[in-house]
């Protein structure tokens, strides 16, 4: 199990931003700003980047997808 990070905003509906690899969610901090007004805004750290634990799975696009997907509150509902 790997304990997994993100940064969540606002309320509504859910928006999902990706940072670029090797940064973390801290990018998108601007532009959550303005859109948590109208959205809920969800910015993860895949595992082994940002805040996030790596995990003993093979870090794959795959996985970061089904991190993604499993997010506390539903975040790929």
């Amino acid at each position: 199990m790997v304990e997994l990070a993100f940064r969540e905003a606002g309320s509504g509906t859910p928006l999902v931003l990706l940072h670029a690899f090797t940064l973390s969610s801290a990018m998108w901090l601007p532009q959550s700003e303005s859109l948590c007004e109208v959205c809920r805004v969800i910015t993860p750290d895949p595992r082994g980047l940002g805040g996030a634990g790596i995990g003993t799975d093979d870090p794959t696009l795959w996985r970061s997808v089904a991190d993604t997907c499993a997010l506390p509150g539903r975040a790929g509902a």
